[in-house]
């Protein structure tokens, strides 16, 4: 399945890693993580259109504050 990128909301830098809240054509809300070692890019955390925060509470603690 591939989703296309309509905007970003959000972006912040790590030490290793630098991450970008993206909403996507589907309504979706995405968090992606791209490691700049390895240069490759994982999906952190999703909350599809519509859905309620409690939905958005899984990964590590503290990940659904991304999502506010």
């Amino acid at each position: 399945m591939k989703i296309r990128v309509e905007t970003y909301d959000d972006r912040w830098f790590g030490e290793d890693h630098d991450y970008f809240k993206v909403i996507a054509d589907d309504g979706g809300v995405y968090v992606l993580r791209y490691n700049r070692s390895e240069d490759g890019w994982e999906l952190t955390q999703y909350r599809a259109a519509g859905a309620d925060q409690e939905s958005a509470k899984e990964g590590r603690a503290g990940a659904q504050d991304l999502l506010n």
